[in-house]
């Protein structure tokens, strides 16, 4: 079982780093720099036979201090030589009687050693970072497409003072590169969940019980805090769910859009670089570039949500997750807003993954689909073949309940009764309950996810698929 593991501190772990790069610049210090030049003052080698060798050390120390897990801080390296250059002049001069030309000396080669060092450090970083990355190329022709993001088993769960709800139970599927994967679901039943997992940003009180989230080949669970931190917006990115609130009103739009690349992109951007990248990504959006410098307050509803695509952009991410991206949106907006995703997602190549409890959207801007249930998968396959043939009741009745603008008019039929308790969610198969074509296996036996037809695309978790009907009927009662 795959473990959450323990959080770690960004700052607390980064003084840990500066202080170890200190501590091995200081350790090189007593020692060769003692050889060299001892207490006695009988000099064993001129200046500049000192100032190389001590710069070895000191680019030790600075490159310790400079990395950070897998991703560097250059400064890290800088404050460590700061640290050893103010303890050599201090304790150098006043306490070993070495004369004062010698400590100068031995502080600049400790210091610029470290400065090398702390910058080597980002150096080394984009190495480890490509060579991290570099299963994740585009398949040659013949070769068969290996998936970008890969959900096993996902398993997360809530403690409140009621219990244990399991919010994500099970979960799997695949998404490919420049692929459109949809999630819907009735409200609750652990789409958003799934969204803030593939992130690792559930609450304080989310634990995960299991399962792996692989992007490109790396577990994103396993990750520590620090690391995570650096791949979100990088890596994967997020268009929250209301765009009315996902900006701060104090700061232009420019502002923070500025900040997310500042923290997640190459950290050598100049301002002027910046000023240029926003702007191809408001050119990119449908948004004017000179509205980049507004507040949130002075753009409209449309103009904040495609503002909010930009900076999930902004970072040339691998996956792009869209909560409910029109939400609050009225429906020429919402078609405006999706057709840009569309041409987004075709220009970039991006894969993104669409959560909506709007079938109509998931069916116009998605190629698979997934649909949940009480926490779990229950369908996933081909939009079109969900859509024209759905093998579990509950898609089967869901798509009773919805209006169809192309086909012919029906009747529409609710979807009656509410999704279970999480905290106490019933045995064998959770939809059950609701299910005409429920049977004693069925409240015993939960099934898993089986390929429809030998089929390997369309699979259902369900024992009765096989009853559900082909087609829309003019009547199926609960």
């Amino acid at each position: 079982m795959t473990m959450f593991p323990a959080r770690e501190r960004g700052p607390a772990r980064s003084l840990v780093r500066i202080a170890s790069g200190t501590a091995l610049i200081a350790l090189a210090n007593w020692g060769l720099g003692g050889w060299i030049t001892p207490p006695e003052g009988e000099y064993r080698a001129g200046y500049i036979v000192i100032l190389v060798a001590l710069l070895i050390p000191g680019l030790l120390g600075g490159l310790l201090a400079g990395m950070t897990g897998n991703h560097s801080r250059a400064a890290h390296g800088s404050l460590a030589g700061l640290g050893i250059f103010v303890l050599e002049l201090v304790f150098g001069a006043v306490g070993s009687g070495i004369d004062i030309g010698t400590v100068i000396v031995r502080s600049v080669g400790f210091t610029f050693g470290a400065v090398a060092g702390g910058y080597g450090a980002v150096r080394l970083a984009e190495y480890l970072e490509r060579r991290r990355t570099a299963g994740i190329v585009e398949p040659q022709d013949g070769e068969t497409s290996s998936a970008l993001l890969e959900v096993d088993g996902l398993t997360m769960h809530y403690r409140t003072s009621a219990g244990w709800v399991s919010a994500v139970d099970n979960v799997t599927f695949r998404l490919h590169r420049g692929q459109a994967l949809g999630l819907v679901g009735e409200s609750g039943c652990g789409k958003t969940s799934v969204a803030m997992s593939l992130l690792r940003l559930i609450a304080d009180n989310g634990e995960f019980r299991g399962g792996e989230i692989r992007l490109g080949g790396v577990d994103l669970l396993q990750l520590s805090e620090d690391d995570m931190r650096d791949r979100r917006w990088a890596d994967i990115a997020m268009v929250f769910q209301g765009a009315m609130n996902a900006w701060n009103p104090v700061y232009t739009v420019y502002d923070q859009i500025r900040e997310a690349m500042v923290a997640h992109a190459d950290p050598g951007l100049t301002e002027d670089q910046i000023r240029e990248r926003v702007a191809e990504l408001f050119e990119l959006v449908g948004l004017n570039p000179e509205a980049m410098d507004r507040y949130p307050h002075q753009f409209s509803g449309g103009m904040r949500q495609r503002a909010v695509i930009a900076m999930a952009l902004s970072c040339d991410p691998k996956v792009i997750i869209a909560d409910e991206p029109t939400t609050a949106l009225d429906v020429i907006v919402q078609d405006q807003i999706l057709k840009e995703l569309k041409k987004v997602q075709s220009e970039l190549g991006m894969s993104i993954i669409y959560i909506s409890h709007d079938i109509a959207v998931i069916a116009e801007v998605t190629e698979v689909m997934g649909v949940m249930y009480a926490g779990r998968m229950v369908e996933f396959g081909p939009t079109e073949e969900v859509f024209a043939r759905p093998r579990h009741p509950y898609t089967y009745l869901l798509l009773r309940s919805t209006p169809s603008i192309s086909g012919p008019r029906r009747p529409l039929a609710p979807l009656e009764g509410e999704p279970p308790n999480l905290i106490d969610p019933p045995g064998g198969c959770r939809f059950h309950p609701r299910c005409p074509f429920a049977t004693e296996r069925c409240r015993h036996e939960e099934p898993g996810l089986a390929a429809v037809d030998g089929g390997a695309d369309h699979r259902v978790a369900c024992w009765n698929w096989t009853e559900v009907p082909v087609g829309m009927p003019e009547e199926v009662t609960a």
